[in-house]
């Protein structure tokens, strides 16, 4: 994953937040979650990070979501093809990250 983070361009201290984040993940797994479950929604997210539709309001950011004509164009010119189930684990990690995003 690193590689795939390095290649898409993630900033060393995102990598690094990352590693630190997984360990600890890896660490609070149980039985029933594997750390590869969504490694395919991470591969496409990663793909698409470019595709965000943003909106300025004062003097903040708004992150709204994912450009999905864009994100569809990445994807086909990346060779990368989601199942639905791939998509729908994209949209999850989308709106996740519209939350994370807000709290900055």
């Amino acid at each position: 994953m690193v590689d795939e983070m390095r290649a898409a361009g993630a900033p060393a201290e995102e990598i690094d937040r990352w590693q630190r984040e997984a360990a600890q993940a890896q660490e609070q797994v149980s039985g029933e979650v594997f750390p590869l479950d969504c490694r395919r929604a991470v591969e496409l997210f990663l793909a698409v990070d470019t595709q965000w539709r943003t909106h300025v309001a004062g003097s903040q950011l708004v992150w709204l979501g994912l450009d999905y004509a864009g994100v569809e164009v990445a994807l086909k010119r990346l060779g990368m093809t989601p199942t639905p189930a791939e998509f729908a684990d994209l949209q999850v990690m989308e709106r996740e990250a519209i939350v994370a995003l807000a709290q900055r």
